[in-house]
């Protein structure tokens, strides 16, 4: 299994929160005591994140400068694909299926999985890479998020993640000004003409929102500026239903 993290986080969350370090795993019956340590005690450490996506099967790949085959995580083409999804398309577009989740090079999958082992991946909210006779593709695109919640799809919190980051940046000049109303209504009034360009029916590779509704209020106490976003994101079409009836 792949996952999108970064090894700092991993040892600090993983290993010092368990009172490991990496220097002491330093035999495979040391490994296998931390393993059962960390496994025993799994429900502090549950993946439940809205921004972190997990990547199935390692896949075997051939490399054009060593002339060696070598094995890589499935993360080095996850992250080639919402690159090239990124650019191509836009952030919230979904990185899945047999176009956008495809893998152009070579592979061979540590395995394949069949219809039942799919679903189940599914379930637990791991993306897997199918091989079928038409290519190899990342088949969906979860998040690690458990809730039930539009954010258990990648596109919809990367688009979050999106206006967590871009929306601060459209009122900065408005930062230490004088809070009345006046630069209120101007802070509200930005944040929703931004949002405009990503209601359905716009332009289609904008087409984020089904609908959105905004608030803008200046908090005196705490001297802050609070902006209250409800969206409604469009989901992605995740199956297809045939249905014939023969007379």
């Amino acid at each position: 299994i792949g996952v999108c993290w970064d090894q700092v986080e991993l040892e600090r969350y993983w290993f010092k929160k368990h009172g490991y370090t990496v220097e002491e795993i330093n035999s495979y019956a040391k490994l296998k005591e931390v393993a059962e340590d960390i496994t025993a005690r799994k429900e502090e450490v549950t993946w439940n994140s809205w921004n972190t996506m997990i990547y199935t099967q390692y896949r075997r790949i051939f490399d054009d400068y060593t002339g060696r085959y070598f094995w890589i995580s499935p993360v080095y083409h996850a992250i080639q694909r919402h690159l090239y999804c990124d650019s191509n398309y836009f952030i919230a577009e979904p990185v899945a299926g047999i176009e956008k989740g495809n893998i152009e090079e070579a592979i061979t999958l540590a395995y394949k999985g069949n219809h039942t082992e799919r679903g189940d991946l599914g379930d637990v909210e791991l993306n897997l890479t199918i091989d079928e006779p038409d290519g190899k593709y990342i088949h969906t695109q979860f998040t690690a998020w458990k809730q039930y919640s539009a954010l258990k799809r990648g596109h919809i919190a990367k688009f979050i993640a999106y206006l967590k980051k871009n929306i601060p940046t459209l009122l900065k000049d408005i930062l230490h000004r004088k809070g009345t109303n006046y630069w209120v209504s101007q802070a509200n009034t930005r944040v929703n003409s931004f949002l405009s360009k990503f209601l359905e029916g716009t332009t289609e590779r904008y087409s984020v929102l089904r609908s959105f509704s905004c608030s803008v209020t200046f908090d005196d106490a705490s001297s802050t500026l609070d902006v209250y976003l409800t969206v409604t994101p469009i989901r992605s079409i995740e199956k297809i239903r045939v249905t014939i009836a023969v007379a």
